[in-house]
């Protein structure tokens, strides 16, 4: 006869069987020693990797003669891997009796990337507006563009550029984990059907939005005339060679006095070098504070 015993817990068992004919009967016994199983306990450093950075999995046990991670099959107590996404990770272990055990470690893959765009042409001196899509982990996310002087602002998500020629704009992101960087190419081309684009209005308040009264396309002119007018014609403020970044009107008269919430009037003039006038425009232009 077979009788199959299935001890749970450590210890000493000790089984009795008795048979009989009838008449007679006689007994045996025996003792069944049952090992205990191998504590392991496991961690991973760090718990939360970006791509491409490597995590150190470490196992302790105080039985253990051997030590297998999977996946993969990595031997030993202490491994590193470089997972390739957040990933559940086991380790097995065994003593000297041949007991087996396991434990589990997770591991999360903190992504971030991101996208400048697809690459696109300019007329020289126009604005162009940049945007960076973020695609991962999107808590948190800070901005970097680069080159910066031809920027409104280098730490939004869609800066307007100004580039005088062909540049190549990067962006980096990182959400305080990890990283991405993306670039994007904005070619200036002029063509005969690049002119200056005037602005109808500026908000000159001092939140860098609108300060100023950026002309689209006159940096590719630069010898070129801009009159501001009152409503009653008075020349109120005037420049040559108007470039958007240290010759630019920011809602004051010639002095440098802030003017007032007003309709004021201009008129834009360019020459070609040599004496001759390519264009002239004039208009109205909104100031608000």
């Amino acid at each position: 006869a077979v009788n199959t015993v299935t001890p749970l817990l450590p210890g000493a068992y000790s089984y009795s069987v008795i048979v009989s004919n009838g008449s007679c009967s006689s007994g045996a016994s025996y003792t069944i020693f049952v090992n205990p199983l191998p504590s392991v306990s496991a961690i991973a450093s760090p718990p939360s990797v970006c791509p491409g950075d490597t995590v150190t999995l470490s196992a302790t046990s105080a039985t253990a003669t051997g030590y297998m991670w999977f996946p993969g099959s990595l031997p030993g107590p202490a491994v590193n891997v470089v997972p390739a996404g957040s990933q559940t990770y086991s380790v097995a272990v065994i003593d000297a009796n041949s007991c087996s055990n396991f434990t589990t470690v997770d591991i999360t893959l903190n992504t971030i990337s991101v996208n400048a765009g697809a690459d696109f042409t300019i007329c020289p001196g126009f604005t162009a507006t940049l945007n960076a899509t973020v695609s991962g982990n999107i808590s948190n996310v800070n901005y970097w563009w680069a080159p910066g002087q031809f920027l409104n602002d280098s730490t939004v998500q869609n800066p307007s550029a100004i580039p005088d020629t062909t540049t190549l704009f990067i962006v980096n992101v990182t959400n305080g984990s990890c990283s991405a960087k993306d670039s994007i190419w904005i070619y200036t081309v002029r063509t005969p059907a690049c002119n200056i684009h005037i602005y109808n209005g500026i908000t000159p308040n001092g939140d860098n939005d609108n300060d100023s009264w950026y002309i689209d396309g006159i940096q590719g002119s630069p010898e070129n005339k801009v009159i501001i007018f009152n409503r009653w014609g008075t020349r109120i403020w005037w420049a040559k060679g108007y470039d958007n970044k240290k010759v630019i009107w920011r809602g004051t008269d010639q002095q440098g006095n802030i003017l007032p919430d007003a309709t004021y009037y201009y008129f834009v003039e360019l020459y070609n070098g040599e004496g001759g006038t390519t264009f002239k425009q004039s208009g109205w232009v909104e100031v608000t504070h």
